[in-house]
């Protein structure tokens, strides 16, 4: 089982603080990470005119965040653009803001008539 780094607070010291990201990532970070990664995926000519692609992995360890970080924001990118979120003028905001946006906008499932009775 793994343990998690604790820290004690300097200014609460009955608090202990969790070691982890403590700056935030804005929405127009994240559009120009998301859209460096692609760039690298699908291919990109170097000075000598040679075309390069690299997969998903050696893209997001070039531009400097795990794979898994890519794909699930340039889900959330793509959904959100559908679902009407202006991105120039949230660029500013929490990329936490973008899951929200689709959270909130996408229609829930509605369950089927047969579902909500219980079978024995």
């Amino acid at each position: 089982m793994k343990k998690r780094r604790t820290q004690i607070c300097p200014e609460f010291p009955h608090i202990r603080v969790r070691f982890g990201r403590i700056d935030r990532r804005t929405v127009g970070e994240v559009v120009e990470k998301v859209a460096l990664w692609i760039n690298f995926r699908r291919g990109f000519q170097d000075k000598e005119g040679i075309r390069t692609t690299m997969t998903g992995t050696k893209a997001a360890k070039k531009v400097g965040e795990k794979k898994n970080f890519f794909l699930q924001y340039h889900r959330v990118i793509l959904a959100s653009r559908q679902l009407g979120y202006d991105f120039n003028q949230r660029k500013d905001e929490n990329a936490g803001d973008m899951f929200r946006f689709v959270k909130d906008k996408t229609p829930k499932k509605m369950p089927l008539e047969n579902e909500s009775a219980v079978l024995h």
